[in-house]
């Protein structure tokens, strides 16, 4: 509502514009009207626009015409100077033709011209529809609607400014608070009519909403985009809140762990966004397991219902392991399966079978060159089998080569 039409229009203590014009000059008071109330709304909106900059609410309490709610402007008649002269005036005596009393004036002035019945041209009015009461983190609506006709643009300033959502220039704002925010926000709506190119009058209509509402229960999800990525590759985790079908605006962190036991925190505690999503790149090393704590500070009204860990299991990178010998010797070389590079001083066993054994025995432990390559030497010994064993690393998977026979 506007501030001028609170109250009966004359309690309290008002300001009260005047038209003064002096007896025996031209009154002007009918034309010029339209204008002064557009200038007192400028002085009036400048007043809301500058308290709003800072979290305030401040317009000025004009005495105004509570059939319209426009301000009163009382025309007041000056007598002008005591002139003694001739009831006539002379060529150097531009007084009026009755001297004027010595009195200036009432103290209470009365208006000799009443307001007019309905608004002046050009001066909007408006009103903005929205609920009282929000819960805090959930979204609404408010709608700005001016009255009269013509072209009016529309802009909304909002306190705390973090609660707006998309445009600001729309007659209809959506606004849904982040974590942190409790106790109320504050949309304003402030149209401009305008004349061609020129703004010609402004309203503004301020909105009080309490960000409260009784004790309710948060759901919570957490799903990862790919389970089985390369260790040290990049995967997705994206955390969802909702109030039954509704997106949540949340304080969210998400936790991981490789044994389910000892948790830390991935990253700083953040927001979800106004479609209630969080998304988080993590790169496991290892098998981990992820899970998502939603931030309720008391206040908010929120219970939150634990959203169950997922698991990522980081599949380790497949190497080629090949054997080849020469005589008393067994040789071979480690690789990458997928790019072929060789793996340097990387650990790969020797094993021997012993002819009518069924287990295999490690001879010697060998680290690769800076090429991949490897080899042991052995004693000769007639149909004795050899391979060479990778038991793989924390980003690399085990690998055994096929077996070579060294001897007659």
């Amino acid at each position: 509502m506007h501030r001028s039409c609170q109250g009966t229009g004359s309690d309290g203590n008002r300001v009260q514009p005047l038209y003064v014009v002096e007896q025996g000059r031209p009154d002007r008071y009918a034309s010029v009207l339209p204008v002064l109330r557009n200038e007192l709304a400028t002085v009036d909106d400048t007043f809301a626009l500058s308290a709003a900059e800072t979290g305030g609410a401040l317009r000025v309490w004009w005495v105004f015409d509570p059939a319209t709610c426009e301000p009163d402007v009382t025309r007041v008649a000056n007598p002008g100077p005591t002139n003694p002269g001739p009831t006539t005036p002379g060529p150097t005596t531009p007084g009026p033709t009755t001297p004027g009393p010595t009195d200036p004036g009432p103290t209470a002035p009365v208006p000799t011209i009443p307001g007019p019945a309905t608004p002046g041209p050009g001066r909007p009015t408006v009103t903005v529809a929205g609920p009282a009461t929000l819960r805090p983190w959930l979204p609404a609506r408010l709608t700005a609607a001016p009255s009269g006709a013509g072209t009016v643009t529309v802009t909304w300033s909002v306190a705390p400014a973090a609660c707006a959502i998309g445009s600001t220039t729309a007659a209809t704002l959506v606004i849904q608070c982040p974590s942190g925010r409790s106790g109320r926000t504050t949309p304003t709506a402030t149209f401009t009519r305008l004349d061609g190119l020129a703004a010609t009058a402004t309203a503004t209509a301020t909105a009080t909403i309490a960000l409260t509402g009784p004790r309710a229960t948060l759901t919570s999800s957490l799903a990862v985009a790919t389970g089985s990525p390369r260790p040290g590759q990049p995967t997705t985790l994206t955390a969802v809140v909702r109030y039954g079908t509704i997106p949540v605006r949340a304080s969210v962190s998400i936790w991981s762990s490789t044994d389910a036991k000892r948790w830390s925190r991935v990253g700083a505690v953040s927001d979800t966004s106004a479609t209630g999503r969080l998304s988080v790149q993590v790169r496991p090393a290892r098998p981990t397991s992820y899970r998502l704590r939603v931030v309720a500070p008391p206040g908010t009204g929120w219970a939150v219902a634990a959203a169950p860990a997922v698991r990522v299991t980081a599949t380790r990178w497949p190497v080629r392991l090949t054997a080849g010998w020469a005589p008393g010797q067994v040789s071979g070389r480690l690789r990458d399966a997928a790019t072929g590079r060789q793996i340097a001083a990387a650990p790969v066993r020797l094993q021997q079978r012993v002819p009518g054994a069924s287990t295999w025995r490690t001879l010697h432990i060998v680290r690769t060159s800076r090429s991949g390559g490897v080899q042991a030497l052995v004693r000769t010994a007639p149909r004795t089998p050899y391979r060479w064993m990778f038991v793989g690393s924390s980003t690399r998977a085990p690998r055994t080569s096929g077996t070579v026979s060294i001897g007659p």
